[in-house]
């Protein structure tokens, strides 16, 4: 991340965590298959933050929720997957 102000390099460290309906009729076939796919998912994380400097990216966490879950269901095919949250720590 970059910050607008002076151009400085920034980084995020945290955790992600994504909600799974799972009585929805695609849990099964998906969750077995989440371990395998945990480096895309990782991917669209760095992709979506990567898009925001520091300062935007504290104040815009649910518009950045939004876009990666987004991209997750695309990823999936599915909405199975429903929420996404995430606490960072900023530097």
């Amino acid at each position: 991340m970059k910050n607008k102000r002076n151009g400085s390099s920034h980084y995020a460290v945290g955790n992600v965590s994504l909600s799974m309906n799972t009585k929805h009729e695609d849990f099964a076939t998906y969750s077995e298959t989440m371990t395998d796919r945990e480096g895309l998912i990782k991917d669209i994380i760095f992709s979506v933050m990567a898009n925001y400097t520091m300062d935007e990216a504290k104040i815009s966490s649910t518009q950045i929720k939004k876009e990666i879950l987004s991209e997750v269901q695309e990823l999936f095919g599915s909405d199975f997957i429903y929420a996404v949250s995430y606490n960072f720590l900023y530097n």
